[in-house]
């Protein structure tokens, strides 16, 4: 679980496989956190888009999906992992499940880990007042993003699920 961190005196932070690590600063002088043993970066408007994405979450039984599984390994700082929406990180809190999507798709995403077994009572984005559309299917969860994007970076879905 992360405790409240100060967006204003670091940069950057990142979730990956739902495992937050402590802040520190690496060896370029940004402020990270580190992530099982790598460290990731994105920039802090999301966070405060999205901080119920983040504070006081969970892993959840699916930590990622997608094809892009990111750089790792030595000598790899300099390689950039492109994402698509369709790479997702996952935690939660209750009963609910925040999917976060990396990139921006206008058609929006269909979240495979969440097939008809769990049962969706709602469906929503962080950083946005719009209503999604969204539909359960054999697929997985279909969601319809809203027309705005909450910022530029990777944008959460707030999923809630019937207990």
């Amino acid at each position: 679980m992360l405790s409240r961190v100060s967006t204003d005196n670091f940069k950057c932070w990142f979730i990956r496989d739902g495992i937050i690590g402590p802040v520190r600063e690496n060896s370029l002088g940004k402020r990270v956190i580190r992530v099982k043993k790598q460290e990731l970066e994105i920039p802090v408007p999301f966070l405060k888009a999205s901080p119920e994405a983040i504070y006081s979450t969970r892993p959840w039984i699916a930590a990622v999906e997608g094809d892009v599984k990111g750089t790792s390994g030595a000598f790899s700082d300099n390689q950039e992992s492109v994402y698509t929406a369709r790479d997702i990180r996952f935690t939660q809190k209750g009963n609910v499940v925040y999917a976060i999507s990396l990139d921006w798709d206008d058609k929006g995403v269909i979240i495979e880990s969440i097939k008809e077994d769990f049962r969706v009572s709602d469906v929503s984005m962080l950083g946005s007042d719009e209503k999604l559309l969204w539909t359960h299917t054999a697929d997985g969860l279909e969601v319809s993003f809203p027309k705005l994007k909450p910022t530029d970076y990777a944008h959460a879905l707030r999923i809630e699920l019937e207990e």
